[in-house]
């Protein structure tokens, strides 16, 4: 995470596929008049909560 002057940057991986041997980064950017930009999964805060969403599907996975 950086924040500099009301921006909001996340710097996060999306989970890992089976035999993945690298990490695929996803960046969220929130502007100081409170909107999210991102270089995956959409715009918006619903992005963030499906990046959330792709990390609870693979708990579930694994608790199966």
């Amino acid at each position: 995470m950086m924040r500099s002057e009301e921006h909001l940057l996340l710097i996060l991986h999306a989970p890992p596929e089976a035999d993945q041997a690298k990490r695929v980064g996803r960046l969220s950017l929130r502007k100081p008049d409170g909107l999210w930009t991102r270089n995956h999964l959409g715009s918006g805060l619903g992005s963030l909560l499906k990046h959330l969403d792709d990390y609870d599907d693979r708990v579930d996975y694994a608790e199966e």
